[in-house]
């Protein structure tokens, strides 16, 4: 090598070879940055996670506490094997079992507002629309329901009422949107009991503490983390992992659930049953 150096015009070559594989790797490395394709971002530098998205419904991880086969997968379920042990309030409390009244079985059978997870994770369309100082969720399920998510710095209310998707406050910790959300009244936690032949509906308490964590993975996806704490029901956090897809050639449609509403069974009867 060292002779081949020396001679005599040989150094040039040399350098030439060395100066373009050095050229060849930072080319490959600079092509290799501009081919990743960037994230949507606003005008201060934030990702932009407006537009329409498919519901996280595809997962096959909805086991635990029901009877179906653990290989069908199904909307709108937390993941129960990420369930921490029960307490034991939840041991009798979280798993109900069916009462036979449909607004406390299943509400999204009556087109009464259910978990908030059964949103997050249905197949239904969900759209964001992002704005400096909130962000506006709407979901196409359920009479297109919607919910606010404030980016104003504002702390929680003190004086809560209580309600279906409770009061929602985000952040960014660098590039993942954190939404944290309180003020949940008590009801069913997700979409457990919408399907006949499970054991119960699963519960929440209105102590539930929701964090949300929105990391972008790409242009169009999205990781999707909700960690559930309810401390009456369950020993520690309860997390669920997901992900979202932006769908660009979607828009959000209009449904009108009581529309086509062919299970309201709302008695007399049962007003009683609920009453007593």
């Amino acid at each position: 090598m060292d002779r081949m150096i020396l001679r005599r015009g040989a150094a040039v070559p040399l350098l030439v070879a060395v100066v373009g594989i050095c050229s060849t790797v930072v080319g490959v490395s600079g092509q290799a940055t501009a081919d990743k394709p960037s994230i949507p971002r606003t005008s201060d530098g934030k990702p932009d996670f407006s537009g329409v998205y498919s519901g996280t419904s595809d997962r096959a991880n909805n086991t635990g506490l029901r009877d179906a086969d653990a290989s069908v997968s199904r909307e709108g379920y937390l993941d129960a094997r990420t369930l921490p042990p029960l307490t034991e309030l939840g041991k009798t409390m979280f798993l109900r079992k069916p009462t036979g009244i449909e607004r406390l079985d299943n509400p999204f059978g009556l087109c009464i507002p259910g978990g908030i997870d059964g949103y997050m994770q249905t197949f239904y369309a969900q759209e964001w629309l992002q704005a400096p100082k909130f962000i506006v969720i709407r979901y196409e399920y359920i009479n297109n329901n919607s919910r606010v998510v404030w980016m104003d710095g504002r702390q929680h209310s003190t004086d809560l009422e209580p309600g279906y998707f409770g009061e929602s406050i985000g952040k960014w910790e660098g590039d993942t949107l954190v939404i944290d959300t309180i003020g949940f009244k008590e009801w069913p936690i997700d979409e457990f009991g919408h399907y006949p032949g499970e054991r119960g509906t699963r519960w929440h308490t209105d102590k539930l503490h929701m964090v949300e964590r929105l990391t972008p993975l790409q242009p169009n996806v999205a990781k999707y983390e909700i960690i559930m704490e309810d401390a009456p029901y369950y020993t520690g956090p309860w997390k669920t992992t997901a992900i979202l897809t932006r769908q660009p050639t979607w828009k959000l449609l209009e449904m009108v659930c009581n529309e086509n509403d062919r299970k309201f069974i709302n008695t007399d009867a049962q007003a009683g049953a609920e009453n007593r």
